[in-house]
C-alpha cells in the first residue's frame, strides 16, 4: 500500500544532495511518483488543505514528476505555491527554490505562471511593507528574473526606514550579487539568463555601489563580495580584484560611517550573509529534488569533462625542468563557458616549474559546449597535465 510518508522518503533530500555532482543523474535517480501516488497527495491536501506540510509533500511529488512535463501537474503545483506564499509569506518554504515559478528554461517554465507569483510577491510585499521577512522574501523571488524590481523595492523599503540596518545590508548583498553576475542574495547563479543581460546588471550594481554613500550598503557588499568572488571563480585574477574592490568599499564604508556619527561599524553583516548563505545552502536539496531551475553553471569530474575536448595543445616542456630531471602532474581547476572555450584557470597543484607552461596551454584548450536540459551552461572542472621525462 502506498503511503504519504514513503513518498516523502523516496523524494528525500540527502538523495538529492549526492546527485547534485552528476546534474545528468538529477532525473534518473530520483523515483517519478505514478498518477495514482499524485492523486493520493492530492486527496491528502483536499482533506486538510491548511496543513502545509501535505502542500511541501505535493510540491517535491511535482518536482519529482518535472520530467514529464504535465501542463496538468505545472498548474497544481502552481496553485500548492499560491497558497503557501498567501498563507504565509514570510515562511522559508514560500521563497524556497522548491517553489520557484521561472518564466523559461525550466521543465514547469511558463511565462503567465511566473507574472501571476511575481504579481503576489509584489502585493505581499506591499500589504506588509513594514515586515522586513515579508520584503525579503518578495526580493529573494524577484531577484533571479526581475532584478529591476528586486531593487526598486529594496530601495523603497530602505528609504522609508532609513535606521533599519538589515535591509540596508541586504541591499548591499543584492548589489554584490549582481556585480558578480549571479541571481541570489548569496552570489548563487540559478536561472538561465542570457550573458549580455548579466554583463549589463553587472555594469548598472557596479555604478550604484560607486555613488553610495550609505555606509550598511557598502560594508554588506565588502563583505559579501569576497565570499561569492570564491564560489563563482574559485580565485584567479577576478577574484583577487573582487577583493581590491572590496577593500575599497569597507574604506569608503567607514568614512561614511563616521560622517553619519558613527565611527564604528559593528560586524552585523558577517552573521547576516552567514545567515543568508546557510539558508541557500539548506535550499539545495529542494533545488535538484525538484528541477525547479536549471544552473547555468555546473560541477562536472576531470575525467568525465576529457570526453568533450576538441582542440588541446599540449604544453612544451620546460627545458630547465627536463635539465633538472623534474616530472609530475600540474591538477588545475578550469571553468569553460556556455561556448566550449577556457574562462578560467587556477593551479591547484604541480611543480612551480611545470605549473606556468601547463596553465598557458589549458587557457587555449576547447571544449564542446556542455548542454543540460537543453541550455548551454558553464562547467567548473579539474584538468590533469601529466608531465614525463622521456627515456634515457
Amino acid at each position: 500500500m502506498f503511503s504519504l510518508a514513503r513518498l516523502c522518503a523516496a523524494i528525500s533530500v540527502p538523495l538529492a544532495l549526492a546527485a547534485w555532482q552528476q546534474p545528468h543523474a538529477i532525473i534518473a535517480g530520483q523515483p517519478i511518483p505514478s498518477p495514482e501516488q499524485i492523486a493520493l497527495l492530492e486527496q491528502s491536501v483536499a482533506k486538510s488543505p491548511d496543513n502545509v506540510e501535505t502542500r511541501v509533500a505535493a510540491l517535491r511529488a511535482y518536482a519529482a514528476a518535472a520530467p514529464l512535463r504535465r501542463d496538468d501537474y505545472r498548474a497544481a503545483r502552481l496553485r500548492h505555491i499560491e497558497f503557501l506564499i498567501q498563507a504565509n509569506p514570510s515562511s522559508d518554504i514560500a521563497s524556497s527554490t522548491l517553489a520557484w515559478v521561472g518564466s523559461t528554461a525550466t521543465p514547469y517554465a511558463n511565462a503567465a505562471d511566473h507574472g501571476a507569483v511575481r504579481a503576489l510577491w509584489l502585493s505581499e510585499a506591499s500589504q506588509h511593507f513594514n515586515d522586513s521577512s515579508v520584503v525579503l522574501n518578495a526580493v529573494r523571488f524577484l531577484a533571479i528574473e526581475d532584478k529591476e524590481q528586486a531593487e526598486e523595492l529594496l530601495q523603497r523599503v530602505v528609504a522609508a526606514r532609513p535606521s533599519d540596518e538589515r535591509m540596508a545590508s541586504y541591499l548591499g548583498f543584492f548589489y554584490a550579487s549582481g556585480l558578480l553576475r549571479a541571481d541570489t542574495l548569496d552570489g548563487r547563479v540559478v536561472a538561465f539568463l542570457p550573458d549580455s543581460l548579466r554583463n549589463a546588471w553587472a555594469v548598472h550594481c557596479r555604478a550604484q555601489l560607486d555613488d553610495s554613500t550609505d555606509a550598511r550598503v557598502l560594508m554588506a557588499a565588502a563583505t559579501a563580495l569576497p565570499n561569492m568572488a570564491m564560489r563563482r571563480t574559485g580565485g584567479g585574477p577576478e577574484f583577487e580584484a573582487m577583493v581590491k574592490y572590496a577593500d575599497q568599499l569597507r574604506a569608503r564604508a567607514a568614512k561614511a560611517g563616521e560622517a553619519a556619527g558613527r565611527p564604528k561599524l559593528f560586524p552585523q553583516e558577517v552573521q547576516l550573509f552567514a545567515d543568508e548563505s546557510k539558508r541557500g545552502s539548506e535550499q539545495t536539496g529542494l533545488q535538484v529534488v525538484g528541477v525547479p531551475f536549471t544552473p547555468n553553471q555546473i560541477t562536472v569530474a576531470g575525467n568525465v569533462q576529457s570526453a568533450k575536448v576538441r582542440l588541446a595543445p599540449p604544453p612544451i616542456y620546460p627545458p630547465a625542468a627536463m635539465r633538472a630531471g623534474v616530472q609530475g602532474t600540474v591538477r588545475m581547476q578550469v571553468v569553460i563557458g556556455q561556448d566550449g572555450l577556457v574562462r578560467s584557470v587556477q593551479l591547484i597543484s604541480g611543480h612551480p616549474m611545470l605549473g606556468q607552461v601547463a596553465l598557458d596551454a589549458v587557457r587555449t584548450w576547447k571544449y564542446e559546449p556542455t548542454v543540460l536540459n537543453g541550455v548551454p551552461v558553464s562547467v567548473v572542472t579539474t584538468v590533469d597535465v601529466p608531465f614525463t621525462l622521456p627515456p634515457q
